[in-house]
């Protein structure tokens, strides 16, 4: 953490080629900010909604982790505002992380594809030990298999808030009046 840097500035007013925020924490009063708008849209492509950042306010360095992106309804690519959470380096929290699954095009070879359920598990850790995204391979995966909140690379650091047995995807063989170009199945969580 802390490679990727995001300058703030108090805001006073609107300003073009700015994106308003909020900023806040635990000791940290909710400030209205302006963030440099590109810097941010390239943020949000390189690292997602909950990117982990080093913040540059006010001439002092704080961590913290991207809570919300507002976007535009007629513009679903243009960020409106964002609040970011300062989190001190020590102190335990809560937080959402992206699960990525890798090995799809393996997948296809063998005519199997993955039903996801979730797309994120909550964890609990200190900021610094948190991954940014949680990648799983799924390409030696066999029709039928399960991928289970348990068989997720997870650091010794951080606790899992879902439960181990708890189904976030499956293989199934691919139906013959399936797109060829379906990667993945979302249909919310299994019964």
């Amino acid at each position: 953490m802390g490679e990727i840097v995001l300058k703030a500035e108090r805001r006073l007013k609107k300003k073009t080629g700015y994106l308003p925020g909020v900023v806040y924490g635990k000791n940290f009063s909710s400030t209205p900010v302006n963030f440099d708008f590109n810097k941010v849209k390239k943020l949000l492509n390189i690292a997602g909604e909950k990117a982990k950042i080093q913040l540059d306010f006010e001439n002092k360095k704080f961590y913290g982790v991207i809570k919300e992106v507002q976007w535009d309804l007629l513009n679903k690519e243009k960020p409106i505002h964002m609040d970011v959470h300062v989190v001190p380096k020590d102190e335990i929290i809560n937080l959402d992380v992206p699960i990525i699954f890798t090995g799809i095009e393996e997948l296809h070879q063998k005519r199997l594809i993955l039903q996801t359920f979730k797309t994120e598990i909550e964890v609990k850790g200190k900021l610094e030990d948190i991954p940014e995204k949680i990648i799983v391979d799924v390409s030696d995966k066999q029709k039928g298999d399960f991928i289970k909140v348990k068989d997720l690379p997870i650091s010794a650091n951080i606790t899992l808030k879902n439960s181990t047995e708890e189904i976030i995807g499956e293989i199934l063989e691919v139906d013959n009046n399936l797109d060829e170009n379906t990667d993945t199945i979302n249909e919310g969580n299994p019964e």
